[in-house]
């Protein structure tokens, strides 16, 4: 609905949504610090690489936006729901991590641009640095969570088993 609504008028149903998601888990989970930390990491790194991507003519978006709401929004969305979605990962090896995310990235960013009002402007350039940058992202999640989940607790293995 971010990527392929934003030019509806239900597009901004998606905020309501988030912010429920939001309190829900908060109210379901008992977060510490390091949780609110690594979220508002998240957004902020990728809304900033993604101003950069836009500032240095890699992409572009077709509304004439900097970076759109829609964007930002996918961000927050990542960020609030990165340790739960991504919990599978915590069985592989950190570099297995570091690969996927090197992989399914940029991939992410081709799938928007052919449903969406993004164009990427030097493609070999554009997805040799989201590659390197998700790679990163995934490694550097990874390594912050290696020693406890979102909610700072000790991972126990055993306890990823679906």
């Amino acid at each position: 609905m971010l990527v392929l609504g934003h030019t509806s008028p239900l597009y901004f149903l998606c905020v309501p949504v988030i912010v429920i998601y939001w309190f829900a888990d908060n109210i379901l989970s008992r977060h510490t610090i390091d949780y609110y930390f690594s979220v508002l990491s998240i957004i902020l790194i990728g809304v900033a690489v993604d101003f950069l991507l836009t500032v240095f003519k890699l992409i572009e978006f077709t509304q004439g936006q900097l970076l759109p709401s829609w964007l930002m929004l996918l961000w927050v969305l990542f960020a609030l729901t990165f340790s739960a979605g991504y919990r599978w990962l915590n069985k592989l090896p950190v570099i297995v991590s570091a690969i996927l995310g090197g992989i399914f990235g940029p991939l992410a960013y081709w799938a928007a641009s052919k449903l969406s009002s993004v164009e990427i402007l030097s493609p070999v350039l554009f997805t040799s640095i989201s590659a390197v940058f998700w790679g990163l992202l995934f490694l550097v999640l990874r390594l912050w969570h290696i020693n406890g989940d979102s909610q700072g607790h000790k991972l126990d293995p055993n306890s990823y088993n679906s």
